[in-house]
C-alpha cells in the first residue's frame, strides 16, 4: 500500500533493499528509485533484478552497494548464513534484533557506511520524497544519519519495518 500511494515520478529511497522486491515494484510503477543494500550476495541479486526489469521502468533503478548509517566510514556486516536472499545480516555486531546473545557468523563482510546526508552531498542525487527502511536493528542509526533529509520539505513520508515482537525495537 505504501508504494501504491506514491505518485508516478516521485523519488523513493529503499534503505535495506535486500534483493529488490520493493524497489523493482516501485520502479516498475513509475517511481525514481535508489536502493541501498550493503550485503554482497543480496546486492548481486538486487542489481540483477534491476537489469531484468529495466524494460518495465520509466526511470532506471539506481542500486548502491553500501550501508546507510549514523556515520561515514567502514563497518562490519555479520552474516549468520551466507546466502542470497537470506536474513540475519547485521551491521556492527553479530546479534539478532532483540536478542541478548550473539551469534557465530558464517561470514563477516566489510562495508562502506555513509550517512544519507553525506551521500547526498557527495553524489548530487535528488533527495528522497519517500523512504522505506528495513535494516534489521539499525533503524535508529539510519535515522540519525539522515537528519538533514528529515528536515527537508521535499520529504513526504517514511515507512520503517520493525519487528514488533521484540521489546527493544
Amino acid at each position: 500500500d505504501f508504494i501504491d500511494a506514491i505518485p508516478t515520478g516521485s523519488t523513493l529511497y529503499d534503505i535495506g533493499g535486500s534483493t529488490g522486491i520493493f524497489a523493482m515494484y516501485a520502479a516498475c510503477s513509475g517511481c525514481r528509485v535508489a536502493a541501498f543494500e550493503p550485503e554482497a550476495a543480496n546486492f548481486s541479486v538486487l542489481s540483477h533484478n534491476a537489469f531484468l526489469n529495466r524494460g518495465g521502468m520509466q526511470y532506471p533503478a539506481q542500486c548502491f552497494n553500501l550501508a546507510l548509517s549514523d556515520r561515514t566510514g567502514l563497518s562490519n556486516m555479520y552474516i549468520k548464513k551466507y546466502e542470497a536472499g537470506g536474513h540475519l545480516k547485521i551491521l556492527g555486531q553479530p546479534k539478532e534484533v532483540g536478542a541478548s546473545d550473539t551469534f557465530e557468523p558464517e561470514h563477516v563482510q566489510q562495508v562502506l557506511t555513509f550517512t544519507l546526508d553525506d551521500f547526498l552531498a557527495h553524489t548530487q542525487l535528488p533527495a528522497p520524497e519517500y523512504i522505506k527502511i528495513d535494516v534489521d536493528g539499525s533503524e535508529l542509526l539510519v535515522l540519525q544519519g539522515l537528519s538533514g533529509v528529515l528536515r527537508s520539505p521535499r520529504l513526504k513520508s517514511v515507512f520503517i519495518e520493525l519487528e514488533e515482537s521484540k521489546s527493544d525495537t
